[in-house]
């Protein structure tokens, strides 16, 4: 969890500095970020995120869950998705996004997505920090950077601890089958 309650500067120097430094170098490389709300987006994100997980074998969220996800919380939350653009002459290159679900005061992060043609290095910082931003911007006063987990997903766990979240554990979490 990331408390939104300190300001920008804050937030940055909470950061580790390799991930500072990341975002810095992010910023340089002139990236368009697009904030979508619209249904269209969203889907197409879903389901460029369901074909990515296909490509590099791994689970996630199931895409169609997403969907039923965006249909239900048009009256008690939000989900927006961050869009990365690199401008060319004629168009604009689609690099990569990432989806947040806004819900009373809490943000959470629940997918990335990037363009497998278009590997961009720091996409990831910029588009979370934007997110974090946008968040801190519009109520919410926690960030959930979602599950961390060292062991299956290394490197998204390097990722999210480069920002100095404060952890949390549900280990008194059950689950009781009827």
């Amino acid at each position: 969890i990331i408390d939104l309650h300190k300001n920008e500067e804050e937030l940055k120097r909470q950061m580790k500095g390799r991930w500072r430094n990341a975002l810095k170098n992010g910023f340089k490389l002139g990236i368009d970020v697009e904030i979508c709300k619209e249904k269209k987006d969203l889907y197409q994100i879903f389901d460029l995120y369901k074909v990515e997980k296909k490509r590099k074998h791994y689970d996630g969220i199931n895409s169609n869950l997403l969907k039923k996800w965006y249909e239900n919380t048009k009256n008690s939350g939000e989900l927006i998705a961050f869009k990365g653009y690199k401008k060319s002459l004629d168009h604009n290159i689609f690099l990569g996004s990432i989806v947040i679900n806004i819900h009373d005061v809490t943000a959470t992060y629940l997918i990335a997505v990037n363009n497998s043609e278009r590997r961009t290095n720091f996409l990831s910082n910029i588009l979370l920090w934007e997110s974090i931003l946008y968040a801190k911007n519009n109520g919410c006063i926690f960030f959930d950077l979602g599950g961390i987990d060292q062991i299956k997903t290394p490197g998204i766990a390097s990722f999210k601890l480069g920002l100095n979240p404060k952890l949390h554990e549900d280990n008194k979490l059950t689950i009781s089958l009827i």
